[in-house]
């Protein structure tokens, strides 16, 4: 029976069952007097009154107590949802401080979207994060209520724009609501639709910011799969929690960078005490073949060095090549067909080819793929680069702030041979075997440079008074065959032929010399010497008479009538050398210095030194390439001092030859004639005599 007030009346359960009737049967319950209650207009519930000693009747007086006790239980029961609402909220607020202690961001992300779903009545959560660097927001899971599961979603994104809710959420900080996330006009798009990866159907979604610090970290996507499904209780809820949330998963990042610093600090000392050990192994100052040798031995403790190579790489050249190459665990051997030009262990320029070691160079970064074939980078490098190669770790060497080459690391067995610890480990090393490696090159070069310049001394220190040809056994003497020019021309010959050969393993370009001689009382220029592309133009450049012709420059001159390189040379006195490795370094140098009027037209690199004894100029010996920039280096400065100091000295040396034999012929043609004179007396002495005998006679 029901009442004008809604209420209803059972007069006998026992005969007329509602409800649980175990419960009835149980309880003796007989009558039951049934009252809404009520809060705003709406039903929240049912105060139930019953009779169990028999059928009772429920007066007037009593159903309307019933109605006011109905309207008090309401609102008692309602402040005690809220209340109990509260507390399940401040227990949420302090599971996600509690799950932020933990240092774990990930862990963090999960329980967020699961405490959000467990008070508000919706389908699921799902958490994304902003990247900034990218502009992207990029999903970190998705908690499913229906079937109580975290899903992790770790490759999908959204644009940080307004073109998505979640989107559009980000970049304004605000929460956004949607009943009906297929209404015109809503910040939503079904492209953007992530859940369909989880099977997931939106009809309605709440979306707010995780903003701390007026940053935002990130979104919270509610959704329903009802129209409209999403209350204001529940989105009051997950507004409130969000602030808490954002600052525990601030807090969490935190612990979690504060936790990498530890770890990394820790590993740099490791990688540190590991890079000392290393630099005390190759410390020794060795040959460049048994330095490379030594450093492949030390890393052999700590890596995979089945495929080691190094790459040394020339910034003014953009020479790229391999001394050491180890292929599957054995050395490549130098006359092995791959090290042809161009092939893949082969010399090459940086950009003919997209190797690992190019890549490096270019990037001027370390490179450590785990699995190349996975890699975005097996589409970039050159098939033939790539042969048999599971995982590598590159790491360029630097001198300063150039890059002089690459170390490289390459596993044939399995991916994942390197780990991130190699890649810091031998980053730090990079730079230790860049200088090891430059200190061996340095010592090798210097050697080879002291034996070059002691090997242009001994050709040079015999004077060429001719060469022998007959042996004469009898008086033990050689006779020698005429020679052709002077002393000084033939010395000078030689020092041009000498300086080939002896300079040639130090890769000294001297093919295209020239050589000045200076003669102080005259101020006069003389070139006894001309080289160009090999060929000697010496005689060529004398006969030729137009003085617009490339060779007037050789011309025999008087310092100051044609200022060029070799004028000024003469003029400075200077005992350092002159180098132009390029010739737009030349043209620079020719605006600083107007006294210089002249360059050379032909040259692309320039090198040349004064010849002087003491502070007496001899002349100027110069090498040119008309081919190629960067023939000359800094260190060839060196070497052309040392040759025109000791051409100087043989020139000199020669001429006083000359002035000693043309001396001796004067004072044997002076004896000569002391003879004759007196042998002429001798003659008028005895006619004298004869005549007197005559007179006497008479």
């Amino acid at each position: 029976m029901k009442t004008e007030a809604g209420q209803h009346y059972i007069a006998d359960l026992q005969t007329d069952p509602v409800g649980e009737q175990a419960l009835v049967t149980s309880e003796g319950l007989r009558s039951v007097l049934s009252t809404p209650l009520r809060l705003n207009g709406r039903v929240t519930g049912v105060l139930n009154i019953y009779s169990k000693i028999g059928v009772r009747e429920f007066g007037e007086f009593e159903r309307r107590l019933a109605m006011v006790l109905a309207d008090e239980a309401a609102i008692a029961v309602k402040n005690a949802q809220a209340f109990k609402r509260r507390l399940d909220e401040q227990l949420a607020i302090q599971q996600i401080s509690l799950a932020a202690t933990t240092g774990d961001s990930q862990q963090v992300w999960r329980v967020i979207a699961q405490t959000a779903i467990s008070l508000a009545d919706a389908d699921g959560a799902m958490l994304m994060t902003v990247d900034e660097n990218a502009a992207l927001l990029r999903a970190v899971g998705t908690w499913d209520a229906r079937n109580g599961r975290w899903v992790p979603q770790q490759n999908l994104t959204l644009p940080l724009d307004d073109n998505s809710m979640n989107g559009h959420v980000a970049v304004n900080k605000e929460p956004y609501y949607l009943s009906d996330v297929n209404a015109p006009g809503a910040h939503y798009s079904p492209t953007h639709n992530l859940l369909a990866s989880i099977g997931g159907v939106a009809q309605s979604a709440y979306c707010v910011p995780l903003v701390a610090q007026d940053k935002t970290l990130g979104t919270l996507y509610v959704y329903s799969r009802e129209l409209d499904g999403v209350s204001l209780e529940d989105q009051r809820f997950v507004a409130a929690l969000m602030p808490h949330a954002a600052v525990a998963l601030l807090n969490a990042r935190l612990l979690e960078d504060a936790e990498r610093e530890t770890q990394r600090r820790k590993r740099l000392i490791d990688v540190q005490k590991r890079v000392i050990d290393i630099q005390q192994g190759i410390a020794d100052v060795l040959s460049w073949e048994k330095q490379i040798s030594q450093i492949r031995q030390a890393l052999e403790e700590l890596f995979d060095t089945s495929g080691f190579f190094i790459a040394t790489y020339d910034e003014a050249t953009a020479q790229i090549d391999l001394p050491k190459v180890y292929d599957r665990g054995k050395r490549v051997p130098d006359d092995d067909p791959r090290r042809q030009p161009g092939d893949v262990y082969g010399p090459r320029k940086l950009g003919d080819r997209h190797g690992l070691v190019d890549h490096d160079i270019r990037t001027k970064q370390s490179v450590l793929v785990r699995n190349f074939q996975e890699h975005p980078l097996w589409h970039d490098i050159d098939d033939m680069y790539k042969a048999g190669i599971q995982s590598f770790l590159v790491a360029p060497m630097r001198i300063g702030d150039r890059v002089t080459g690459t170390i490289g690391l390459r596993s044939y067995k399995t991916p994942g041979a390197y780990s991130e610890y190699d890649e810091l480990l031998l980053n730090r090393l990079a730079d230790t075997v860049a200088t090891v490696l430059e200190n061996a090159r340095n010592y090798d070069r210097r050697l080879r440079e002291v034996q070059s310049v002691s090997h242009f001394q001994q050709l040079l220190s015999e004077i060429d008074v001719g060469k022998p040809t007959i042996d004469d056994s009898e008086t033990g003497r050689d006779h020698l065959a005429p020679a052709s020019g002077s002393v000084v021309d033939r010395e000078i010959r030689n020092i041009y032929r000498f300086a080939q050969e002896a300079m040639a393993p130090v890769q000294l370009h001297t093919a295209d010399m020239v050589i000045c001689l200076y003669d102080a009382p005259t101020r006069q220029l003389r070139f006894p010497l001309v080289y160009e592309d090999g060929q000697d133009v010496t005689t060529k450049a004398k006969e030729l008479t137009d003085l617009t012709e490339p060779y007037r420059a050789y011309r025999t001159r008087t310092v100051g009538s044609y200022p060029d390189l070799i004028d000024w040379l003469i003029v400075q006195a200077n005992k350092d050398a002159l180098l132009f490795p390029t010739r737009d370094e030349m043209d620079a140098w020719r605006e600083a210095h107007s006294d210089v009027r002249f360059l050379p037209q032909r040259s692309q690199s320039w090198l040349g030194a004064t010849m002087m004894i003491g502070s007496k100029v001899m002349g100027v010996i110069a090498l040119r390439h008309f081919a190629h920039e960067h023939a000359f280096e800094e260190r060839h400065m060196r070497l052309i001092q040392t040759i025109a100091g000791q051409a100087a000295i043989v020139i000199e040396n020669a001429r006083l030859y000359e002035r000693t034999v043309s001396g001796q012929a004067d004072l044997m043609r002076s004896n000569t004639i002391a003879l004759m004179g007196a042998w002429g007396a001798d003659v008028v002495h005895e006619i004298n005599r004869e005549v007197g005998h005559i007179r006497r006679a008479l």
